[in-house]
């Protein structure tokens, strides 16, 4: 059975920038919230990782689940390479979605059966208002 290793981040953002001098990554724009004028909508973000331990390479899938009916609407296979289970490592990762209308989701990371960990997305409609 595959060592899982801890996953300390798991979020959503619209871009990552890894700094060539000193291997520091930036997050830019991390959200929870993905806003549309209209549906069907498709969102294409980046989701960020962050882990440490396990061992080896752990093969995980990342979910997007629509949590008041369990409907798997994306489901991205990532494997999580761990070469020293003392050190943090992380991982970026593209995605793209449609949702059919407002509702919450939840975004999964799975690994040896389980959720590793989980962050909720709150998809909602804009509203634009006719000026009185």
């Amino acid at each position: 059975m595959e060592m899982m290793p801890v996953v300390h981040i798991l979020t959503l953002c619209d871009q990552t920038i890894l700094e060539q001098g000193t291997g520091k990554m930036s997050i830019i724009g991390i959200f929870k919230n993905f806003n549309a004028f209209s549906f069907p909508a498709v969102m294409r973000k980046n989701v960020f990782i962050s882990f440490s331990g396990g061992g080896g390479d752990c093969k995980t899938s990342l979910r997007i689940v629509k949590v008041s009916t369990g409907e798997i609407l994306a489901n991205l296979e990532l494997t999580l390479h761990i070469k020293d289970r003392t050190a943090l490592a992380t991982i970026t990762a593209g995605v793209e979605v449609k949702f059919d209308g407002p509702d919450t989701y939840e975004v999964q990371l799975w690994g040896g059966g389980e959720v590793l960990k989980s962050t909720l997305l709150i998809v909602s409609q804009i509203v634009l208002r006719k000026p009185e």
